[in-house]
């Protein structure tokens, strides 16, 4: 059987709200759009985005930040999260 292909595009991530760009322990950024997206970007290339406790531990805390910010939750209305 043949197998489908799907493209994805890449999140447009030079459309932040003012380059409001959140470092999470300096291995995940939250990276806000102005149309509502919020880009979750693992940034770790040495370790090609290895999850280690730590980087568990930063997902974790951005997910709690995206949560608690009544700034980021109220326009936000889905999360990409890459790597």
């Amino acid at each position: 059987s043949k197998l489908d292909t799907y493209y994805i595009p890449k999140p447009n991530i030079t459309n932040t709200a003012n380059d409001n760009v959140i470092n999470i322990q300096n291995r995940v950024k939250i990276i806000p759009t102005n149309d509502g997206i919020i880009h979750v970007l693992l940034s770790r290339p040495t370790k090609l985005n290895s999850l280690d406790m730590s980087m568990f531990e930063a997902i974790a805390d951005a997910a709690s930040r995206l949560k608690n910010d009544s700034t980021l939750n109220k326009t936000m209305r889905v999360i990409i999260l890459s790597g």
